[in-house]
């Protein structure tokens, strides 16, 4: 059943939303057992990221993921796919690493 949107514009999910999201718009690296592809991401927080890519994502599905700070570090993440819309998908971290790009 859909959700209304409420008077002042606040969605049911940015309230609900345990950690802050920050924009970010990075290449990132999506990879299953089977295949790999490239996207973007959109926004990041500490419990995932929004991503777009030619990906057909489906919700409960685990990736693998790879992406650049503007720190020079590198993230590497597995993941499962919370939501998904045609090119996005909401992805919750599972297991982070963070790293130093060489």
């Amino acid at each position: 059943m859909p959700q209304e949107q409420p008077e002042n514009g606040v969605s049911q999910w940015s309230v609900q939303r345990r950690f802050p999201r920050i924009q970010l718009k990075t290449p990132v690296e999506i990879r299953t057992a089977y295949f790999q592809c490239s996207g973007q991401t959109l926004n990041v927080s500490q419990g995932g990221l929004l991503a777009e890519s030619d990906l057909v994502a489906t919700p409960g599905a685990h990736l693998d993921v790879r992406f650049n700070l503007p720190t020079g570090h590198f993230v590497a993440a597995a993941t499962e796919v919370a939501h998904a819309q045609p090119r996005r998908a909401g992805l919750h971290f599972l297991r982070l690493a963070l790293g130093a790009e060489s």
